[in-house]
């Protein structure tokens, strides 16, 4: 994330010197999270969105827009709390301005393009497991006590019996349902306050 905390300093220098105002950078933060998470849910990000800390700066830069956020009701939020606390927020990778007129408009817009590219790659990325499963591959997920994932020629993967565990499975899978046949019918009382 230099690269990132980098354009975020050149900036805060740019800035300072076009307005005469110094624009002194507080604190960066990086949380190794998606866009997907609330900011105000973020380790690194949400305690500056809370007090004490919202009170110690006026404007909060990001990289981009899709880094802060990629959920439209969660870019909502932050900015009824920006409104209410008079905080500005600026995108550097993308030139946004929020103090600005058509600043709101534009970070809405690509929000939804944010989220709408979000649900996008959910899609193909469920497609993808679906077809593996369909074609009764192993899908690299967490699999059964008993089995182990073993490579499936041409491509993938399908789930063998372990060779230690399963016949420990077979045992309990035989003495569950035994069990289940001794114990189908029940009496049952029921009492009267």
């Amino acid at each position: 994330m230099p690269r990132q905390s980098g354009a975020i300093r050149d900036w805060a220098a740019l800035r300072t010197e076009a307005t005469g105002k110094v624009h002194q950078i507080i604190k960066i933060t990086e949380d190794p999270v998606s866009g997907t998470v609330s900011p105000l849910a973020r380790a690194g990000l949400g305690p500056w969105l809370r007090r004490p800390l919202l009170d110690t700066w006026t404007v909060l830069a990001v990289h981009s827009l899709d880094r802060l956020t990629r959920r439209i009701d969660d870019f909502d939020v932050l900015w009824a709390l920006f409104e209410t606390e008079r905080k500005i927020l600026v995108s550097i990778t993308e030139g946004i301005d929020f103090s600005t007129p058509g600043g709101l408009l534009e970070a809405r817009r690509r929000v939804k393009l944010a989220q709408a590219e979000l649900e996008l790659i959910r899609r193909r990325a469920k497609a993808a497991y679906d077809a593996i499963v369909a074609n009764g591959q192993y899908a690299g997920k967490q699999f059964p006590f008993g089995y182990i994932p073993a490579r499936r020629e041409p491509t993938g993967w399908i789930l063998i019996p372990h060779p230690l565990y399963a016949d420990v499975v077979r045992e309990q899978v035989t003495l569950r349902s035994a069990l289940e046949k001794v114990y189908c019918g029940a009496a049952v009382r029921v009492s009267r306050w």
